[in-house]
């Protein structure tokens, strides 16, 4: 058995570049995810803690990447890792890792974190899995955690 999961709750880096691939002209989006952020050590200095992550996003996800996904909003995205090689025009050749795409959901832009709306809850839009319109009501909490 094996598995290959990553999960990252970070902000978009740059607009999704979008392009098609191959003959059958797959849709293809990627663009970077930043992670982390700065902290404190006890003795007071400032750390940077920052990752920035290479998504990929295929067919379905890459569309809708290219009609929601925008720079400084937050995601959280559900994927695995990728490794690659390629040679350069120099002839270098170069390690690539990418976390490929299987569900991405929408937390929300800076503006809606700068300026959030009183009594309105927010839910995050899924780009893998859309929730249905009517999900009912949840169960009363019985203040387990699972």
């Amino acid at each position: 058995m094996s598995i290959n999961q990553v999960h990252l709750l970070g902000r978009c880096g740059q607009d999704p570049e979008i392009r098609t691939v191959g003959q059958n002209n797959i849709l293809k989006a990627t663009f970077s995810l930043c992670t982390g952020g700065k902290y404190k050590t006890q003795d007071g200095r400032e750390m940077d803690d920052t990752a920035w992550h290479n998504i990929v996003a295929w067919r379905g996800l890459a569309s809708l990447a290219q009609q929601y996904i925008r720079k400084g909003g937050q995601l959280f995205v559900i994927g695995h890792l990728s490794y690659r090689k390629y040679t350069d025009s120099n002839g270098v050749e170069r390690n690539i890792t990418e976390i490929v795409a299987d569900k991405i959901e929408l937390c929300g832009s800076r503006t809606d974190a700068a300026q959030p709306v009183p009594n309105e809850p927010r839910t995050p839009k899924s780009l893998g899995d859309p929730l249905p319109d009517d999900i009912g009501d949840l169960p009363p909490s019985d203040g387990m955690p699972f």
